[in-house]
């Protein structure tokens, strides 16, 4: 069903950040080209960070292939990392690939406060303030922001928008859904359980 649906969202942009880590001193970078051959269409960009640890982390933003096989292993990471790292939104062009690289920067901070964050005392109030800070910023700029579900992934996405949008976005998604059974797709997003944020 969810591969249904993702064609129907195919003419929507599908704009794709991850975070990878490595050692210091692993000179080979990883990215959506090492890690999802042709997954990316255009890379909107790029940042290496190094953290205390000895820990370098390298981040890209890309326009995403949403055809390519390997969406679905990227979708998979971003639910298993429960977002901490990476993201996935639509937007209806092309347009604001400047805009949305400035606004999905918390995202890539999730990813240090994962690792380099000393003590849990506060840690979850700051993941979901991060967290809330960025559905409301995409919203507003009228990016539908994609947070996977965390039980199973065949139930996929709770979506966030702005009403304007999400009359759109609901719209290609109910086509997606209208060849299966109501009973089966209640009993698939059943299954979903809670945000994997």
């Amino acid at each position: 069903m969810l591969e249904k649906a993702v064609n129907e969202w195919s003419s929507w942009t599908w704009l794709l950040m991850g975070t990878w880590y490595r050692k210091r001193g692993d000179t080979t970078p990883s990215g959506f080209d090492t890690r999802y051959p042709g997954l990316a269409r255009e890379t909107v960009g790029r940042i290496r960070a190094e953290g205390p640890r000895g820990l370098v982390s390298d981040t890209e933003w890309c326009v995403a292939e949403p055809h390519s096989d390997r969406l679905f292993d990227f979708l998979e990471a971003l639910r298993r990392s429960r977002g901490k790292g990476g993201c996935a939104v639509l937007a209806e062009s092309a347009d604001s690939l400047r805009s949305w690289y400035a606004l999905s920067g918390g995202m890539f901070w999730r990813a240090s406060l994962a690792l380099e964050l000393e003590g849990e005392r506060g840690s979850e109030i700051t993941h979901s303030s991060v967290i809330g800070l960025h559905l409301e910023n995409m919203s507003q700029r009228g990016y539908v922001s994609l947070i996977p579900l965390d039980l199973h992934p065949e139930a996929g996405f709770a979506a966030f928008s702005n009403s304007l949008t999400m009359n759109e976005f609901a719209a290609d998604t109910l086509n997606a859904l209208s060849g299966f059974p109501l009973l089966d797709t209640r009993g698939i997003f059943g299954r979903g359980g809670g945000l994997a944020v």
